[in-house]
């Protein structure tokens, strides 16, 4: 609630009570007293349900069962058999020192098929330069394709793990339910402390009605002389 402070202006040199700006002061409200009487009350299940999507704990909480759980997941999936699908290609070539035979058809003449200075087809002159050409035009290539399967027996690692996983999920499990009771109670002490607050606003709007019937009472029994000033005073106060 804002509020104004009024009040004359003093001369600088006092402070505090002594001031007579302080002492002459007043506060005036600015903004209206709310009655809690008429403010609509939100029911507790929406405010806990509120509570519930808002807490970052919870969602923490949330997040960590989340992470627990898909480790449990991959723990669980290393227990189980496994079986893969196996496939190569390869291009070999082959070749090993310079063949002779090669740089020298003219000499060999009869020896080689086709007769002098034709290199045969098929003949290996060997050198590097021949190892790549076959490996590019797919010379000598090798494919290979199987199944491996492999099976988990008695795998106590394995086990181990989804163990501890599973712990670790149920921990997660335990401390969100006790976030969640934890901020059940906190929204319902928070309701019990408003509907406390509204039974003491009521009980001092009584009171007040009451005191002033009290006072006018008492006035009307001052004007016919059965009443003191000091009970007035008393009742004003």
């Amino acid at each position: 609630m804002r509020a104004s402070l009024t009040g004359g202006s003093g001369d600088g040199q006092a402070r505090g009570p002594a001031d007579p700006a302080v002492r002459t002061a007043h506060i005036v409200t600015t903004d209206p007293v709310p009655d809690p009487g008429k403010e609509a009350v939100t029911p507790i299940q929406d405010l806990i349900d509120l509570a519930f999507r808002n807490r970052p704990e919870l969602a923490a909480a949330r997040l960590q069962i989340e992470n627990s759980q898909i480790s449990l997941k991959g723990s669980r999936n290393n227990a189980l058999p496994d079986l893969n699908l196996i496939g190569t290609m390869q291009n070999n070539g082959l070749a090993g020192q310079f063949n002779p035979l090669a740089a020298n058809t003219q000499a060999v003449g009869g020896l080689l098929p086709g007769g002098p200075g034709v290199t045969p087809a098929g003949l290996s002159i060997g050198g590097f330069g021949s190892v790549l050409s076959q490996i590019f035009q797919r010379s000598y290539p090798t494919y290979t394709i199987g199944l491996q399967l492999n099976l988990p027996l008695r795998n106590r690692v394995a086990q181990a793990d989804i163990v501890r996983d599973e712990l670790m999920l149920r921990q997660s499990e335990i401390r969100n339910q006790q976030l969640l009771n934890q901020a059940r109670l906190e929204v319902e002490d928070a309701m019990i402390a408003l509907d406390r607050a509204r039974a003491i606003f009521d009980a001092a709007v009584q009171s007040r009605v009451l005191q002033e019937q009290s006072l006018a009472a008492e006035q009307q029994k001052y004007a016919v002389g059965l009443s003191t000033t000091f009970l007035i005073l008393q009742y004003q106060t």
